[in-house]
């Protein structure tokens, strides 16, 4: 819990420097985190473990390749957001056919549906200041 507690402080300070460098969505994560502090035992109950809510899914992915872990997420998600219908990453339109290129997973992605790592890569990169260089093109 102090380990959970540490990371939330750190990331709220990291939101409120990114807010004061011209990033004012950061603002929603300190909300976002604020929020989730109040209102998540409350709702989802006590916890022996961070996280206890997906540490099924969390093991799954320990023993499991990078693609049958976005398969298991995407299941987990889609039991509360329905997937776009059009997906090729729907359960019912899933073809497993080779998981051990990636790429051809991500390319299979639709603009609403994602793998979290490809997502965490790309939006990192946005968030990265722009090399000086290419401010002068």
């Amino acid at each position: 819990m102090l380990e959970e507690l540490r990371v939330d402080l750190a990331t709220y300070g990291s939101a409120a420097e990114l807010v004061r460098e011209g990033f004012p969505f950061a603002r929603y994560v300190q909300y976002a985190i604020v929020f989730d502090r109040i209102l998540r035992f409350p709702i989802t109950g006590n916890r022996v473990r961070n996280y206890d809510g997906v540490d099924e899914l969390y093991r799954h992915g320990i023993d499991s390749s990078k693609v049958a872990y976005w398969i298991a997420a995407h299941d987990l998600i889609s039991e509360f957001v329905p997937a776009n219908v059009a997906s090729e990453w729907r359960r019912d339109a899933r073809v497993v056919s080779d998981e051990s290129d990636p790429r051809a997973w991500i390319d299979r992605v639709l603009d609403d549906e994602f793998p979290l790592s490809a997502f965490y890569l790309s939006f990192r990169q946005k968030l990265e200041p722009a090399p000086a260089d290419a401010a002068k093109l």
